[in-house]
């Protein structure tokens, strides 16, 4: 009887676990999935945004036709850099390839700088 309850909960767990691991997978892609859309309101819009940490990100804004670098806390919002000549990066897989795209390139042009 011990051996017959043992493989009954060796199968409860063989068919929930894979149907709350799907269920977490969704969830989560809900969640984060909306930090990274692009959010319209008139001339004013967020392009990408990455969480630095706790309540922190970088932000990428578009105001009109100029695109600014944010920093954004729970304290403050601070203008880190006016993006010349920036267009989005279209065909990146995650905001996060697309950041460090951004990053290349304005390290590549800061080492260029203090040439």
């Amino acid at each position: 009887m011990l051996e017959f309850d043992f493989w009954k909960a060796l199968l409860r767990i063989m068919i929930t676990l894979p149907i709350v691991l799907v269920m977490a997978y969704f969830t989560i892609k809900l969640v984060f999935g909306r930090k990274t859309m692009i959010h319209h309101k008139g001339s004013l819009q967020i392009i990408e945004q990455i969480s630095l940490g706790n309540r922190a990100f970088l932000v990428i804004t578009k105001v009109a036709d100029d695109y600014y670098l944010l920093g954004v806390t729970e304290q403050q919002i601070q203008l880190l850099s006016k993006l010349t000549g920036y267009k989005p990066v279209e065909g990146l897989s995650d905001s996060a390839d697309k950041f460090s795209h951004l990053l290349a390139k304005l390290t590549k042009k800061g080492g260029e700088r203090s040439k």
